[in-house]
């Protein structure tokens, strides 16, 4: 593995390659150890609904969806190719994809797909700046070294934290995802399906982590830059220290902060949503039909009235004809 000067990079390039490897070493071996398992409990599961079908407790076409559904779930379960492409694919790369459109967004232009770009460029600026303020600095100026102070402090514990986050997230992510032969399997019953659902609020949270601890380093850089620039000033004030230190707490408090906005945003998952969208479907489309149906049915119940109608109609032309051919009848004879 090539490494660089970068000290966060080498880091998650560390955790990413080797988490890479332990994920596929531990997926293939629950998958050949509890496969044979898991199409028993499949078989099994499908001749229950096959009775149910036989009862009249379910209809005929669920039986095709749930032929469907289950093939889907193990076939991504038990094969390492679809389940890197629809599953470890979609939770390890793709947040990179959205932390590179957001680096790339800000004004400082980070190498696509490293994040610890973004992180080293903000320890660096922060480092040299420090000491330029220091080396400003003197015994009968202090204002120049406590800034400096306050920049490399808060330089220090803001990307602490983020690498601690984006480090963890990597981490937790990679666990998960070992076990996700067990847990996507879960999908396929009704009483494990709270399983599987929290199995993907976990992904998403700390699918999430980088990317939004990316849009608050791209703010902090900004902010960052601008006071920097500032301070470069001849005379810079005392007081300018308060603020400067609110936003260093600030920035702060916006990383401790990730963690619970992400799980907050991945709690609104639910997979009952997507079948019960199914569901909601196929209600509705047998409404539609059940419409159909009554209008075919009324149509004929007009059909069958107007013809009524129609015959009545004409009797009783007939008859009025019949009676006026019989009371013309009756004139002719008087006369």
């Amino acid at each position: 593995m090539p490494y660089n000067n970068s000290i966060i990079g080498n880091l998650f390039q560390g955790v990413d390659q080797y988490g890479s490897a332990w994920v596929a070493s531990t997926y293939h071996h629950l998958a050949t150890s509890y496969g044979s398992l898991l199409y028993l409990f499949s078989a099994i599961y499908l001749g229950f609904v096959f009775l149910e079908i036989q009862r009249g407790a379910r209809e005929g076409r669920d039986f095709i969806f749930v032929i469907v559904r289950m093939v889907a779930i193990l076939t991504v379960a038990l094969n390492y190719d679809y389940f890197y492409l629809f599953v470890y694919n979609v939770f390890t790369n793709g947040p990179l994809y959205l932390c590179k459109a957001i680096t790339l967004s800000g004004s400082n232009h980070i190498e696509p797909l490293k994040i610890s770009d973004a992180l080293d460029q903000f320890l660096k600026e922060g480092l040299l700046e420090s000491n330029t303020l220091f080396s400003m600095g003197s015994w009968t100026n202090l204002n120049y070294a406590l800034f400096g102070s306050f920049l490399f402090l808060a330089t220090l514990i803001s990307v602490a934290i983020a690498t601690a986050l984006i480090f963890l997230a990597k981490i937790a992510s990679a666990v998960i995802l070992a076990l996700s032969p067990l847990f996507i399997f879960f999908a396929l019953f009704e009483s494990t399906e709270g399983w599987f659902n929290s199995y993907l609020q976990h992904l998403f949270t700390y699918a999430l982590i980088p990317i939004v601890t990316s849009a608050v380093l791209m703010i902090v850089l900004s902010v960052s830059t601008s006071t920097i620039e500032y301070m470069h000033s001849d005379t810079p004030a005392f007081k300018l220290l308060v603020p400067f230190f609110i936003a260093c707490l600030v920035q702060i408090w916006l990383f401790l902060q990730v963690p619970q906005k992400c799980a907050s945003l991945a709690s609104g998952f639910n997979l009952k949503g997507v079948f019960s969208s199914f569901s909601e479907t196929k209600a509705n489309f047998q409404t539609f039909k059940d419409t159909l149906k009554g209008g075919v049915a009324m149509t004929r119940t007009l059909t069958s009235f107007g013809s009524q109608v129609a015959q009545l109609m004409g009797k009783g032309g007939a008859s009025a004809k019949e009676y006026l051919k019989n009371r013309m009848n009756r004139f002719t004879k008087v006369d």
